[in-house]
């Protein structure tokens, strides 16, 4: 059994919920084996606790066979020994034969499966699972009967950061379906995961839609792959049996989900399922959903080390800004891609008249375009002499946008008769963070120093930097001193002008609050 992984604490987390199934289910087999002499009563006895464990009678004999045979063969003569010996007979049955595949343009994941049984849950995990893994995930809201089921995935999908496609309630699942793989085969995503509606595995009707849908994926895309994973809980016990026979009759189920470990002592169900079916298996259970998706978004304790760690597109054409942005949010653990290096060449128009403004405008435009949470930034210089221009168009101030050194010749002609003591200036960043849901957070930072008399260039900067000299500068990452060398921006190294910048500051301000913006809604 294969289990869709994620950080260190978490998978003490799933350790900690499979508790209960680890020594239930394995404890009284060694209660069983321990201290025994391997005779016919020790395999009875063992049989005995196999289908007690929901393994079944079939599959019981059949392990214990085996089990009989790999006792024989390396000559094993304590009841120890044969307990190893099962353990490894068990590991060999559950290894699936061969991965998901999920190589297709794009990759199809189907959920199906009774009511209540945590589909949706399971869909959550799998879009975080394969975000994480640097896949582009759209996922497909097929649960049109049920109340409120889009709405509950579109929850799931916004925590995610991952585009949802869905219809009002009564639609035709098998058109939505078609419609999410349409448009992730179109804006070159890499993979679907859809919804379906619960259903009873004897509702011949029901089950033949699932024909239908499955018939969907290849008619949007000849080129996309298809799993369909057949959600079970654990608790169904042999009954589960019975249901992955109808469901692989009729949508073909290549594989299971197994909920609710931690909520049972058995759990040898998906030994028989694999045994007789030869469906492997997953386990999504973790102790809680939204912890497991998210790390802790909401830590008891407030602490921003916990966020969860995402790809996000930066949404700037600027080499400067996204060698900043890229250094300071790797930092925190996230990966980076540029808008370039996805292909989008937009620019956004910015007609905002604040910093603020103009961040949600190129942050919204790309997010779009790229399907991925985004962070833009819209920064500039406001001097005070100026009466606080260049501002807003700091990067055309000198008519064009983008001519550092045309916009600093300005910026000294303009400030050639300001004496010392009245240059005073900051540089002002807007950081704004957008899901693909719309949901944004734009957070502040400036840093106040004053203007040179002349260029200060050094190895580092770009745009105002070699004219703007800090009141401060950086120690380390996050402590700062005053700046009584009076080095420009340009002149700091990358770790003396993040511990102080505009930038860095409001990405500091960004990373306190993200957690909580996660949890949200």
């Amino acid at each position: 059994m294969a289990f869709f992984g994620f950080g260190k604490k978490e998978k003490d987390k799933m350790k900690t919920g499979l508790e209960k199934t680890r020594t239930g289910f394995w404890g009284s087999i060694m209660n069983t084996l321990t201290g025994s002499v391997i005779d016919d009563e020790m395999y009875d006895d063992l049989e005995e606790q196999l289908i007690l464990a929901d393994v079944g009678g079939e599959v019981a004999v059949h392990l214990v066979d085996k089990l009989r045979d790999r006792v024989r063969d390396k000559g094993l003569k304590t009841g120890e020994q044969a307990a190893d010996a099962l353990r490894d007979i068990i590991a060999e049955e559950m290894t699936p034969e061969a991965e998901m595949a999920l190589d297709g343009k794009p990759a199809v994941i189907l959920v199906i499966g009774v009511n209540g049984v945590g589909k949706t849950t399971s869909i959550a995990k799998l879009a975080d699972y394969y975000t994480r893994q640097g896949k582009r995930v759209m996922l497909a809201a097929g649960d049109t009967f049920r109340a409120a089921a889009s709405e509950q995935l579109e929850i799931w999908a916004s925590r995610a950061g991952v585009p949802i496609v869905s219809a009002g309630e009564g639609a035709d699942p098998a058109a939505v379906i078609f419609d999410t793989v349409k448009s992730a085969t179109a804006r070159g995503y890499d993979m679907v995961i859809a919804d379906t509606a619960g259903r009873l595995h004897n509702k011949s009707n029901l089950m033949a839609e699932l024909s239908k849908i499955s018939r969907s994926v290849k008619k949007a895309s000849p080129e996309a792959s298809l799993e369909t994973l057949l959600v079970l809980d654990a608790i169904t016990g042999q009954n589960a049996i019975s249901q992955a026979k109808e469901f692989c009759k009729a949508a073909d189920a290549t594989g299971i989900i197994l909920t609710k470990l931690d909520g049972t002592a058995k759990g040898g169900c998906v030994v028989a399922v694999k045994q007789r079916l030869g469906l492997p298996a997953w386990t999504t259970c973790c102790p809680s959903p939204r912890r497991a998706l998210w790390k802790s978004c909401s830590p008891g304790n407030g602490s921003t080390k916990e966020a969860r760690k995402m790809k996000i597109c930066a949404a700037t054409g600027n080499a400067g800004k996204l060698r900043e942005l890229r250094r300071i949010l790797e930092a925190q653990g996230h990966e980076v891609v540029s808008q370039k290096e996805l292909g989008i060449t937009i620019e956004p128009e910015e007609t905002g008249t604040t910093f603020a403004e103009n961040a949600l405008i190129k942050a919204e435009t790309i997010c779009k375009a790229s399907g991925l949470p985004t962070i833009a930034d819209d920064s500039g210089l406001c001097v005070d002499a100026l009466n606080g221009a260049p501002g807003v168009y700091s990067a055309r101030y000198c008519g064009h946008h983008g001519d550092d050194e045309a916009n600093n010749d300005k910026l000294l002609a303009a400030m050639q008769a300001v004496p010392a003591g009245q240059r005073g200036a900051k540089f002002v960043s807007a950081v704004c963070f957008i899901l693909p849901d719309g949901r944004h957070l734009t957070c502040m930072g400036e840093c106040p120093g004053s203007i040179a008399f002349t260029r200060l260039c050094g190895d580092y900067g770009f745009g105002y930097d070699p004219l703007f000299i800090p009141a401060d500068c950086g120690v380390g990452k996050t402590d700062k001193r005053p700046n009584t060398e009076n080095r420009s921006y340009a002149q700091l190294t990358p770790d003396e002008k993040d511990a102080i910048s505009h930038r860095g500051n409001a990405l500091a301000e960004l990373e306190k609050q993200l957690p909580d913006f996660l949890a949200e809604k």
